[in-house]
């Protein structure tokens, strides 16, 4: 009895892989008295890239898309990025460390979601409260950020792309702390 299908990242992933995970995906429409079987997958990056010339490769959204459109089913769960449930957890963790330590817990707001794609990592970022910095290491560049009209339309969709801050790369980070004092307020 299946209950659950996962799609993840697969080497190898083929065609037989996404006709049995169609399959089980519609089980409960085509076999009367079978039960829904849940679709979950870590997340909805469509590429990776990878090696120094920054070569586009397939990565799970890519995969998961195509057992989406066979099956007419979208995932059920979204464990990873853009659900903000792990911030959140990471939070609490972090959270509970500190008070260990006599220290206030950890706010949304005072982490910063470091990524280099709008549609996982900031919207991630924006969607569990915290700071954004897009960086321009992957597989979007600051072309593809949308336009303040177009989020200002839809803040709840196209308006979670939009970071708060945009760098080049980590060491925009570092640059960026080296010069905050630790004791003074932040808005």
């Amino acid at each position: 009895n299946i209950t659950t299908v996962v799609v993840g990242f697969d080497f190898c992933y083929c065609a037989t892989t996404v006709a049995i995970a169609t399959m089980l995906l519609q089980r409960h429409v085509v076999v009367p008295g079978a039960s829904r079987v849940r679709y979950v997958t870590p997340n909805v990056d469509p590429q990776v890239t990878v090696g120094e010339r920054n070569w586009k490769m397939p990565g799970t959204g890519s995969f998961q898309a195509a057992i989406q459109r066979a099956s007419g089913r979208e995932p059920d769960i979204v464990c990873g990025k853009p659900n903000p449930l792990l911030l959140k957890l990471l939070i609490e963790k972090d959270s509970a460390t500190l008070a260990e330590g006599g220290e206030p817990p950890l706010e949304a707001h005072e982490c910063l979601m470091v990524g280099d794609r709008l549609s996982t990592d900031i919207a991630f970022g924006r969607k569990g409260g915290a700071r954004t910095l897009f960086v321009e290491t992957g597989c979007e560049s600051v072309a593809d950020v949308p336009s303040p009209e177009s989020a200002a339309a839809d803040p709840e969709g196209i308006g979670l792309h939009v970071p708060h801050f945009i760098g080049s790369g980590l060491v925009d980070v570092v640059r960026a702390l080296s010069h905050v004092d630790p004791g003074a307020a932040t808005s």
